[in-house]
């Protein structure tokens, strides 16, 4: 055991001298080693953040909103909804009603309440929400 300290003593030793007689090269050595860890450390957070927005972006585009006329009768919407859960490459179809879809309008942060009361009458249609399943 003693001799393999020894020797790991020697080749530490051997190092540390070889590095300071050749200050200038050992220096651009760990510069260069230094340059390529920080590219290979940054290439690989753009691929991770990348991958990421990928997947956002799946799961947004697997949501459609089909809106529906204000003259569409409720039995048709219906109708039309359980032809869509029916469908093999859709997972879910909500429908949201008018007064649902303004209660959703009402929740988001950056809206006014006052602006939405002098509206009147509710401009927002009713509407199928489907997902479907991914089709790669």
């Amino acid at each position: 055991m003693h001799r393999l300290w020894n020797r790991i003593d020697f080749a530490f030793s051997s190092a540390w001298q070889n590095f300071w007689r050749n200050a200038a090269v050992s220096v651009a050595s760990v510069l260069i080693v230094w340059v390529v860890l920080l590219a290979l450390g940054s290439l690989l957070l753009v691929l991770h953040s990348l991958d990421q927005i990928v997947a956002l972006e799946k799961t947004k585009a697997s949501a459609i909103s089909v809106y529906l006329a204000d003259t569409t009768p409720l039995s048709s919407a219906m109708d039309f909804k359980l032809h869509l859960e029916n469908d093999p490459l859709v997972t879910d179809v909500t429908y949201v009603s008018k007064d649902q879809a303004m209660a959703r309008f009402r929740q988001l942060p950056a809206l006014d309440p006052s602006v939405i009361d002098t509206l009147g009458t509710n401009p927002l249609p009713a509407s199928l929400d489907v997902t479907v399943k991914d089709i790669r």
